[in-house]
């Protein structure tokens, strides 16, 4: 198969200059696979594409750490190859093969402290696809370390090993080493290129997101949910961070980020997750301490909480609000459920479930099935939204005793879209109210802000601000929104809204805010703390808010391995104040399949002036198909994370498959004349994938039986590719010899390494004339027909359509 080059390998070949003495230089294969030997000839990424350590392009991964397989192909001229002796010699082999099966070339470390160790790097060794290394072994010259490696020994065909190597300077100023990788597949060592700068530091200064942790109220032998401390480092200087430690035996360290010898770099940050596990009731106090190399050496947070002498339930919803935006009266939304967790020690009564409002229906199953959640137990809560008429709907379910520490409400409600007017054909729906902030979690006594916005075309007047849920009377109202308030068009007033707790546990409550003909909710949810906050005026806390993205475009479909067009969005500060942006990070189940592009203007330590905003850009590149929900976090010091949800459709990718027409091949022959050459049977070959795909060989199994062309449409018997949707077709007859009889298979094997061999079973039968029949032409023999069948039925029981397979070498 040419391709398109001269032969399918023949960019093992291209692009060479003179190799120096010396170790094999992988740095150099890459130049040399990238450029054409010579005026007129191809590159070898002409031919095995621009990333052949990603991409098995042509079985390019045969030449992996392979010296000999390549110079084997050389020497046997194979497809031509043979014109690379003028061009190559040894050393410049070797360099590529280096370059295929070591990635990467070279390692650039950050400047690090000296006395100090960065973060590591990876350095991938990679075996042939065709035959395995021995002898590997490892050495690292220079101020350079490895940290934890696999490597030893050998390498098995197609195994590869990883190592991860630190840089930990000695001196200031530039610094060189080297990775240096023995076996038996170079003729010396492959010599990974290792360069850092070395620098002394001051010390950094380091900020933590709290000072103090009150966890909330928990059963002696139990434990609270997870809380959180970031530790950020605010200076340029790298932090150096020391093991965490706890004073007070009723707390614990559940996880994190923070741990002895991680090094934090210029305005990055770690977190550590606690919980609250009291040994004996009454209120119990603790400390953490972080200790590091920066500014006073250590941060401390003060803990506190009360251990309850009785076991009692403690009742987490996960989300507590449900809500659906328009859907028209007659039609049903997808549903939705949340998830209802019993923290406590106690078992949580639920009572019968019936939504407060038409329009909401319970799924079976879950927990509308159950009257208790044992301790630690969890169930779900699916609700429908049906709505009968236009307008807002709204539905609260009581969930454990109301008002006590393991009773919560959720809230649910939804839009009923009304045949409203269009512009340019498209349905508008009359929700002209907008607000910064739609969640609010409180974890003190501080106040929080909204600002409601009238986004309509015409002033409006509010019409109404109710509380919904039994923890309503936990929440403040205050601000400059009130009812009768006019606001013209673009015009915004303010909700401060506060927390006091009148009971144990999770609180929580909506407010309903409605103006014309349209209405917005806020989630709240507070918790209670062991003991009040001191009281004092605060500075009006940060805001950062997400646009509403309702009107940008959503991020298209897209397939497993491929990446979306770049998406924009902006996040704005609609407080009063500058806000510094610490950072932005990905959170969720798909968090690996979103990345932020270069031309974002929010970046970390960005200034947002009041009423300013930046931009992000992204791009969604999915790992696995169906669904990918994440979330992006902005966040800044003091404030909760302002969160926007990202969710995209992921495609599986294109894939050939073929098939073979018809599944098995069965050569009848006259009565008695089994030793004499018999009849042929042609065979289609058709890909009904959506992909290429190329045919290396299509042979034959078992004797007796040969292949022959069938007119133009014949497929070729090696190195050819079959197109999405084309088909070949080839004949298959049997030459009389007796070993025929025992039959035979007719194997299709193709270069994708996911493709299991095609096999077709062959078999030869005679036909003989039916007892009685007096027609022209004799009907088959009973004996035929069940040799068919068998066939036919052997064929499907055994057909795999995706395996691995092995790797043709190269020819």
């Amino acid at each position: 198969m040419r391709w398109g080059c001269r032969s399918a390998a023949l960019a093992l070949w291209c692009a060479l200059a003179a190799s120096g003495a010396g170790a094999t230089d992988p740095a150099r294969g890459a130049r040399l696979f990238a450029t054409p030997p010579a005026t007129g000839e191809l590159a070898c990424a002409d031919c095995h594409s621009e990333n052949p350590t990603v991409n098995n392009f042509g079985n390019i991964w045969s030449g992996r750490n392979a010296v000999a397989l390549i110079q084997r192909a050389v020497g046997l001229n194979t497809g031509g190859m043979g014109v690379f002796n003028r061009y190559y010699g040894p050393a410049e082999l070797a360099d590529i093969a280096a370059y295929l099966g070591n990635t990467p070339t070279v390692l650039d470390f950050a400047e690090t402290a000296l006395g100090q160790r960065s973060a590591p790097q990876r350095v991938t060794i990679s075996a042939s696809s065709k035959t395995g290394l021995t002898g590997l072994s490892l050495a690292v010259q220079g101020d350079f370390a490895i940290l934890a490696s696999n490597c030893a020994g050998e390498l098995l065909a197609f195994d590869r090993c990883d190592v991860d190597i630190v840089f930990a300077p000695s001196a200031g100023g530039p610094l060189a080493g080297s990775l240096q990788v023995a076996h038996s597949g170079l003729p010396t060592p492959a010599r990974v290129a290792l360069s850092g700068i070395g620098r002394a530091r001051p010390p950094a200064v380091v900020a933590l997101s709290t000072s103090a942790l009150a966890f909330m109220p928990t059963p002696v032998g139990n434990a609270s949910e997870e809380r959180q401390v970031r530790l950020s480092n605010r200076s340029r200087q790298a932090l150096l961070l020391g093991a965490p430690a706890l004073a007070g035996s009723d707390f614990v360290i559940a996880g994190g980020t923070c741990h002895a010898g991680r090094m934090l770099e210029a305005e990055q940050a770690c977190v550590l997750a606690l919980r609250f596990a009291p040994q004996s009731a009454g209120a119990r106090d603790g400390a953490l301490r972080l200790p590091h190399d920066g500014v006073d050496g250590v941060s401390q947070v003060m803990l506190s909480g009360a251990g309850l002498a009785e076991p009692a339930p403690q009742l987490l919803l996960q989300p507590d609000v449900l809500a659906w935006g328009g859907v028209a009266p007659g039609q049903q939304a997808v549903p939705q459920a949340t998830l209802v967790r019993n923290l406590g020690a106690a078992a949580l009564a639920l009572p019968p479930l019936a939504p407060s409002q038409d329009g909401f229906a319970l799924m079976p199953g879950g927990c509308a099935e159950q009257g208790a959640l044992a301790p630690g137990a969890a169930c779900w809560l699916g609700l429908r939204f049906a709505p009968h008429r236009a307008g807002v709907h709204v539905a609260e379910l009581p969930l454990g005793t109301p008002g006590a520490a393991g009773g919560t409400p959720l809230v649910a409600w939804g839009l009923g879209e009304g045949n409203a007017a269009t512009v340019g054909g498209a349905p508008v729906r009359p929700v002209p109210l907008w607000a910064d902030a739609t969640r609010l979690d409180f974890d003190g006594s501080g106040a929080q802000r909204v600002a409601i916005v009238n986004r309509g075309a015409a002033a409006a007047t509010l019409g109404a601000i109710d509380w919904v849920g039994s923890a309503a009377a936990d929440f403040s109202l205050g601000g400059s929104c009130r009812v009768g308030l006019v606001l013209a068009p673009a015009a915004e007033c303010e909700l401060v809204l506060g927390f006091g707790a009148r009971g144990p546990g999770l609180r929580s409550a909506s407010l309903r805010v409605a103006m014309a003909a349209s209405e917005l909710w806020l989630s709240l949810q507070g918790r209670a703390l062991t003991a009040p906050l001191p009281p004092g005026p605060a500075a009006p806390p940060a805001r950062l808010a997400w646009d509403d993205a309702a009107g940008a475009p959503g991020i298209a479909r897209t397939d497993v391995g491929a990446e979306s067009a770049p998406q924009q969005r902006w996040l704005r500060n609609p407080g009063p104040a500058p806000v510094t942006l610490e950072g932005l990070a990905f959170a969720g189940p798909a968090l690996a399949d979103y990345r932020l592009l270069a031309g974002s203007t929010c970046r970390a330590g960005a200034v947002l002036a009041s009423g300013g905003r930046c931009s992000v850009l992204l791009a969604f590149a999915p790992q696995a198909p169906g669904t990918r929900a994440a979330l992006l976090a902005a966040q800044v010091a003091g404030m909760a994370d302002a969160l926007m949800p990202l969710q995209a459709q992921a495609l599986a990718p294109a894939v050939p498959l073929l098939r073979a027409e018809p599944p098995a091949v069965v050569l009848s022959v006259a009565a008695g004349a089994v030793s004499a050459p018999g009849s042929q049977q042609r065979v289609w070959l058709r890909n009904q994938g959506a992909a290429p795909l190329p045919i290396r060989s299509i042979g034959l199994q078992g004797r007796g039986f040969v292949l022959l062309g069938a007119e133009a449409s014949a497929c070729a018997l090696a190195d050819m590719v079959l197109m999405p949707g084309q088909a070949c077709a080839l004949a298959v007859a049997w030459t009389g010899s007796a070993e025929a009889v025992a039959g035979g298979q007719l194997v299709v094997q193709a270069e994708d390494e996911a493709f299991t061999a095609l096999r077709l079973p062959l078999s030869v039968v005679e036909a003989r004339a039916m007892p009685g029949n007096q027609g022209g032409g004799g009907a088959l023999d009973p004996a035929l027909l069940t040799a068919l069948g068998l066939a036919i039925a052997a064929l499907w029981r055994g057909r795999r359509e995706s395996a691995p397979c092995a790797t043709p070498p190269l020819r």
